[in-house]
């Protein structure tokens, strides 16, 4: 009964007690239609009930790692990103519910995985890297950053490292031979804020950069999901980041996502 494995799969991954009451009042008033991910409309549905349709996409998820023997705690750190953005439509909106649905397709089509304190996503490159012959629609490893602990060095090499093995165990017919990343934590704008001595300076120095793109998208990270420029007034600074970038956007400093790679 679909019910009863998305009670399984909220359970497993342990949301926090606080969405008990309205998950539960949810599921029971819901008429489940979700089959599949590859079937699935996200874009037409309510976070609501994309949140127990994403929670019941677990479970043939998981099959797909019993196939293959892939540790069951790869996937379930791989399956707390529903968690993590849960949480980020309660701060939004008070609600029970899931709205970066795109994003987590990743997971639950067999594409991204967390090994460590990293993410690596099996994806055709956005971009073409006329320096290392790398061409637009080529196989990359994307590298993401889940939110909510510290970006220490070690244990982003670590992570690489894991990466390298599982993919030559698991999916050794995926070719790729470079590892990218587009994202604010790349930005050489931000460093000045965050000190060379920072993990983010650490991690920025672990890829190679080769363009920066105009995005205000660290203040989504730094601030709330919504945050935009002309919010900043406004929103509070939590911490000692918050306020130096505050007060940089509000001198008018630019701010970008970065692209970067590291070879195989």
């Amino acid at each position: 009964m679909k019910k009863n494995v998305i009670r399984k799969w909220y359970n497993k991954l342990s949301f926090p007690q606080k969405y008990d009451e309205e998950f539960s009042l949810l599921l029971d008033s819901s008429e489940i239609t979700a089959e599949s991910i590859d079937s699935w409309d996200y874009k037409s549905k309510s976070p609501e009930e994309n949140a127990l349709a994403y929670l019941y996409f677990c479970e043939a998820l998981s099959k797909k790692y019993e196939a293959l023997d892939i540790p069951e705690n790869i996937l379930l750190d791989t399956l707390s990103d529903l968690v993590i953005w849960t949480n980020t439509h309660y701060n939004l909106t008070g609600k029970f519910g899931l709205s970066e649905t795109g994003w987590l397709c990743r997971h639950l089509s067999f594409k991204l995985f967390r090994l460590g304190r990293l993410q690596f996503c099996m994806a055709d490159s956005e971009f073409s890297i006329d320096e290392i012959g790398l061409k637009e629609g080529e196989n990359v490893v994307e590298v993401h950053i889940p939110e909510g602990e510290p970006l220490p060095q070690s244990r982003c090499r670590e992570s690489l490292a894991l990466a390298e093995e599982f993919f030559a165990k698991y999916f050794s017919s995926f070719k790729y031979f470079t590892y990218t990343c587009h994202s604010w934590l790349l930005d050489p704008s931000v460093i000045p804020l965050v000190g060379e001595g920072s993990n983010i300076a650490a991690f920025r120095g672990m890829f190679k950069t080769v363009r920066n793109d105009d995005s205000d998208a660290l203040l989504k990270y730094i601030f709330r999901w919504n945050a935009k420029r002309e919010d900043l007034e406004k929103l509070e600074a939590k911490s000692s980041l918050a306020k130096k970038v505050k007060d940089a956007a509000l001198r008018g400093e630019r701010f970008h996502e970065t692209l970067g790679y590291i070879l195989k």
